[in-house]
Formats: structure tokens, sequence, C-alpha cells
């Protein structure tokens, strides 16, 4: 799922999950929170410029699908390394 059609043509580049990539639009005011407005986030945290970070924000439970995001990001992970997720609960 893509909350932004940017972002799901990046999704669209993994050969195994490029038909199953779908547009959501987001409910987040994205003139309040506009993911393109720098941040000392990622320097706070030694996150390279050039990593893609997936956010996972959420109660741990089954019903989230935690036990299928972790071996799916895992398959990411082998595919291209310039990734990252960050599980907040």
């Amino acid at each position: 799922i893509g909350v932004t059609p940017e972002i799901c043509e990046r999704l669209k580049r993994y050969p195994f999950i490029s038909r199953k990539v779908h547009f959501i639009p987001s409910g987040i005011d994205l003139e309040r929170f506009n993911p393109r407005v720098e941040s000392n986030l990622r320097k706070e945290l030694s996150i390279p410029r050039q990593t893609v970070v997936f956010a996972n924000i959420g109660n741990f439970s089954k019903v989230k699908g935690h036990h299928i995001l972790l071996p799916a990001f895992r398959r990411l992970l082998e595919a291209e390394s310039e990734n990252l997720l960050l599980i907040l609960a």
C-alpha cells in the first residue's frame, strides 16, 4: 500500500511486489506533516540520506500483521539493503 503515487512508483521497482502495489490516499494532512521538509531526525538517528525509511506505528497484536511484515521486510533487505524499518508502539 502506498499513500502517494510517488511511493507506489518507488515500490513497483521491486519485482516481487510490483503487481501487488496499490494506492490508498493518506488521511494525514501533508501540509502540516510534510515528509519533504528537512528534519534533524535522520542526523539524530544516524540514518544516511539515501536510506529509505519505512515506519510501522501501532500496538503489537496479531491483527497488526507483524508476523507478515518482518519476513517481508527481510526479503526487501535482501533485494536492496538501503532500507530501514522503524517499529513504533
